[in-house]
């Protein structure tokens, strides 16, 4: 590892959303701007969770595996330079709950998804989710 990744942050959500990923996209910078995350923090929407992109990391793809049993069908994946995960954690739990209130996640709201998904770092040896 070098010494950047060493000081990067990272954090992994897994979601439902009924919308489309271009819709989502097209929602993410005013949901950067209300959440006032930091501009060098970088955002990366994918839909559909894929375990494989985690298979570097054993604990990471079992969690990714868990989000798709509960019905989530997007992740993101969060960056942040010379902040530790779970400050960037934090950040993203922003971004998700600024999300949530906006309506691409009308199903959400209705009840018809089976979970609110979540977010998930590494702290020392192991992952945590953000509470």
């Amino acid at each position: 590892m070098t010494l950047k990744e060493q000081n990067m942050g990272r954090a992994y959500g897994f979601f439902y959303s009924s919308a489309s990923q271009k819709e989502l996209e097209a929602e993410l910078p005013s949901v950067r701007d209300l959440a006032r995350i930091p501009a060098n923090m970088s955002l990366e929407l994918k839909a559909g969770i894929n375990p494989e992109d985690y298979s570097h990391d054993s604990e990471l793809k079992e969690l990714s595996e868990m989000a798709i049993r509960q019905d989530n069908n997007y992740q993101i994946t969060a960056t942040h330079p010379d902040a530790t995960n779970k400050r960037t954690a934090k950040e993203l739990g922003d971004v998700m709950n600024t999300y949530y209130q906006s309506p691409l996640m009308n199903s959400f709201r209705k009840g018809e998804a089976k979970s609110i998904g979540g977010i998930v770092y590494k702290e020392a040896d192991r992952y945590e989710f953000l509470e």
